[in-house]
């Protein structure tokens, strides 16, 4: 909190009270009276202080005041063409006449940041900021009635729902609502709804949404919304020594702070947020080596985890539920990462878990029986299952990918590993987090029976390993990741200027090898590493385009899907179909020859030599005694 901004004594809240009741009259200000008492406003303020107090899994013994670690993110406005990045204290940071959503993913500290706002705003004594958690926001109540009894319940204060109404028009009240996306998805629209009602009658537009992106709250014109931005290098720093104030190990500070400066960029980029920085600094605190990827990190997580936990140095050694050792439970964990990946309808209901928990057992010979004592060793021991308002959730929704690719490492013979690995070639968008992990983890077999058969399916297996050269059937394959928009008509005038042009779009990737080495500048997921297919696709397209008054270019409006973009009429075309049809099939294979395959030639050798020496050893029998 900046200096300038103390907290108040209850005389500057009890002021306000007091000047609040001269905006009322009749009955209104007569029920109002009673919220004007020295002893009743100070339990108010203290019961709203709670809100300051948070457990964190840095240090999980007591809860912690938001000031002591809270650490300033830089907001964006998502809809403005300026795009000036802020950093919020207080409603007037934002700059803004209107309510105001914070958007963010997991991990970037949304919840904190709101928490921070509020107790800022408290202390400023200028209006009753209320806290409420919009998974617990009962949408078959009344809005008044709902309101009413929160207030008397949190604060002490009666409240009538004609008294909560006036209160509403005259700005009393500033509101801070936590986690939409937290709000089972058949209620949503109802508490959009809730939210609007408050914000349409609330003369004061101290109104805060928190929520990740893509809700139904973000389509509210009602409100202006803030993304939080990824921490940047500097930020990071910031962060971690913000969170390693208290600590007394001078050491400890300095060797963390230098594991930071010296990660490499890929796994850099992993320490975005404030979950993932703090997660990284409980694990390399007390170490000096620092990892070397993702996978190292994610590695060395379950066991600082449950060593936190219990302050100790080593797994377990006071009992658990079930009696497993830390061994066992990692055992469990990772089949239940496993069985979460591949179930794509598991919930994070509690009965969900634990049938998923049974199989769990069965697949260890264990007791079924033990499934409810083993949901419990997971979530209190491990920390990595958190269970929130009844439901079950990882902390990080790259954990289970993480274990479920150590299940597979550590829990399949080579066979199994063969048939893993084949079906995953054509389910690969299901489990890509965890083929990318495996192929850290379990390099060997990744390579053997994925990587290596992928890349003979799109180029000419005489001329590898020393060429990468696309067959004809490579390029054909190649094709197939792309889409042709063709304008053919309008329902209106246009003139020469209005005319739409034909598009060549890159669209999600069809194969493994495509989005492991290909991007789009269009698409966020690009990397230095991948080939960059900018040029191509101009090139391509102004071949297409340059056919338009052929008359096999009629004939595309016959093939595709037909579809409506506003009212301009359109067919989405495959690329490979719109190649056929012109007879370019010879020329797409040409121009995907010239591509800079450089960086995916060096990646594919590293694996092909890996992979052969593999193989020799294996032919020399090398573990033979």
């Amino acid at each position: 909190m900046p200096k300038n901004v103390r907290a108040r004594p209850y005389t500057s809240h009890l002021k306000m009270l007091e000047e609040k009741k001269g905006c009322l009259s009749g009955r209104n200000q007569a029920e109002f009276s009673s919220w004007v008492d020295p002893e009743k406003v100070k339990f108010a303020v203290e019961e709203l202080r709670k809100v300051e107090f948070v457990v964190t899994i840095f240090r999980k013994e007591e809860p912690k005041k938001v000031k002591e670690f809270y650490f300033p993110c830089q907001l964006i406005e998502k809809r403005s063409p300026k795009k000036v990045n802020i950093k919020a204290d207080t409603y007037a940071d934002f700059n803004c006449d209107e309510s105001i959503i914070i958007e963010g993913l997991v991990g970037h500290g949304k919840s904190i940041l709101l928490r921070h706002l509020h107790n800022y705003e408290l202390n400023s004594a200028a209006t009753i900021p209320l806290f409420i958690e919009l998974k617990d926001v009962n949408v078959e109540q009344p809005i008044s009635e709902f309101f009413s009894e929160y207030i008397e319940k949190n604060l002490g204060f009666r409240c009538s729902e004609k008294l909560f109404e006036s209160l509403l028009k005259i700005g009393l009240f500033s509101f801070f609502f936590d986690g939409f996306d937290e709000v089972e998805y058949d209620i949503r629209q109802n508490v959009v709804e809730f939210i609007q009602y408050v914000a349409s009658r609330s003369s004061n537009k101290k109104i805060f949404v928190t929520t990740r992106p893509g809700n139904e709250i973000q389509r509210s014109s009602s409100f202006i919304i803030f993304s939080i931005k990824p921490l940047d290098n500097d930020e990071q720093i910031g962060f971690v020594k913000k969170l390693m104030a208290t600590e007394k190990s001078i050491v400890q500070k300095e060797n963390l702070q230098r594991n930071i400066d010296s990660l490499p960029k890929k796994l850099r980029e992993l320490l975005k947020t404030p979950l993932m920085l703090t997660l990284f600094s409980m694990v390399y605190r007390n170490k000096v080596k620092i990892p070397e990827d993702h996978s190292d990190f994610y590695k060395k997580l379950f066991d600082t985890l449950v060593s936190e936990h219990d302050g100790l140095k080593l797994g377990f050694t006071r009992p658990t539920k079930t009696l497993f050792s830390a061994d066992k439970i990692k055992t469990a964990l990772e089949l239940l990462s496993y069985y979460s990946i591949k179930s794509s309808e598991l919930s994070g209901s509690k009965d969900d878990f634990i049938r998923v928990i049974k199989n769990v057992l069965l697949d260890m010979g264990e007791k079924v029986t033990q499934a409810s004592n083993l949901l419990d060793d997971i979530t209190r021991n491990t920390c990595l299952l958190q269970i929130d308002d009844h439901d079950y959730r990882f902390l990080h929704e790259m954990i289970p990918h993480y274990f479920a690719a150590s299940c597979i490492k550590e829990q399949t013979d080579d066979l199994d590993a063969i048939s893993f690995y084949g079906s995953s070639r054509r389910k690969w968008r299901q489990w890509l987090n965890v083929l990318q992990f495996l192929a850290d983890i379990d390099t060997r077999r990744f390579v053997r029976n994925l990587y290596l058969p992928e890349v003979e399916l799109f180029f000419e297996p005489s001329l590898l390993p020393r060429k990468l050269s696309f067959t004809s059937e490579g390029a054909d394959m190649f094709s197939r990741n792309f889409y042709f928009i063709i304008f053919i008509g309008s329902s209106k005038e246009m003139t020469a200027e209005d005319k739409y042009k034909d598009v060549l779009m890159f669209n999600v990737s069809t194969n493994f090898l495509v989005d492991k080495h290909f991007w789009n500048p269009g698409h966020s997921n690009g990397t230095t590493e991948k080939v960059n297919l900018d040029s191509f696709i101009d090139r391509v397209y102004r071949k297409v385009s340059g056919c338009r008054q052929d008359d096999n270019f009629t004939q595309l409006s016959k093939i595709g899907v037909a579809s409506d973009i506003e009212e301009h009429k359109v067919r989405v075309i495959n690329l490979f179909e719109v190649l056929n049809e012109l007879k370019l099939n010879q020329w797409f294979k040409d121009e995907l020859n010239k591509l800079p395959l450089d960086n995916m030639k060096a990646k594919y050798m590293k694996y092909y030599e890996l992979n052969r020496r593999k193989e020799e050893e294996s032919k020399k029998g090398k573990f033979e005694v």
